[in-house]
């Protein structure tokens, strides 16, 4: 077993030591999931992905502390839209797995400000007064299509961060994707190098991080979790 997939292991297991978030009327967190189905994802990776999504969201809590909303982007005017949502039963969980199960890969250019711009405005035209929005984009590439702040990604990060967002983070596959551009906001992140075949171990990590409110002791075990996959990579990227 390779060194990465030992911390990703340990990482996820420590992240099952998370307490559960308690039951609210208002979101707590308001998550933008921003997922690339470009034409250099490629039509088998793009599965392996949509089914790494469908494992790791189904384990979301039911009770009204999360609210989702999801982009299925390529090209210019290429999207796959899932409106913010609630979570607050098992009908809308299943509502949104239905909708990541039949994603579309579009096979296109990457237009990666339209993903974030866009997705920032469904966040802000929700109003749901979420503690926290947050947008997670999964890419490979750089951006080479785009009607809105073409060719500056920062820019379109930038003005998420304007009408609402708190943090734009992103999970970069492979070595090719511009995460330095799309982060921004304290406290964003990014874990870059990821393998299709660690794609879901890696997700499940980020998504809790992202999503859960840690009992005191438990934010230490993150930190080290998602530093042992940047470690890791780097530690490959060497070999």
């Amino acid at each position: 077993m390779s060194n990465f997939k030992l911390l990703a292991s340990a990482a996820v297991l420590g992240l099952l030591g998370l307490a559960p978030l308690s039951a609210s009327a208002t979101p707590i967190i308001d998550l933008g999931l921003v997922i690339d189905s470009s034409g250099s994802i490629g039509a088998a990776n793009f599965a392996s992905i949509k089914t790494a999504y469908s494992n790791v969201l189904a384990l979301l809590p039911t009770d009204g502390t999360i609210a989702i909303t999801v982009d299925d982007f390529s090209g210019n005017g290429q999207h796959s839209i899932f409106n913010n949502t609630i979570i607050a039963g098992a009908s809308d969980l299943t509502n949104l797995l239905t909708f990541i199960n039949a994603m579309l890969f579009f096979d296109g250019f990457t237009a990666l400000s339209d993903g974030i711009a866009d997705t920032a405005d469904r966040i802000a035209a929700s109003a749901f007064g979420a503690t926290k929005n947050v947008i997670d984009v999964s890419t490979d590439g750089i951006e080479n299509d785009s009607t809105r702040f073409f060719g500056n990604v920062a820019a379109a990060s930038a003005y998420a961060l304007s009408v609402g967002i708190n943090q734009v983070n992103c999970l970069g596959i492979g070595v090719g994707p511009d995460c330095p551009s799309v982060q921004a906001g304290t406290g964003a992140f990014s874990i870059t190098g990821v393998s299709i075949t660690d794609y879901e171990a890696v997700l499940k990590a980020k998504i809790a991080t992202e999503t859960n409110v840690p009992e005191p002791g438990s934010i230490a075990l993150m930190g080290l979790g998602l530093a042992g996959f940047a470690a890791a990579r780097r530690c490959n990227s060497k070999a």
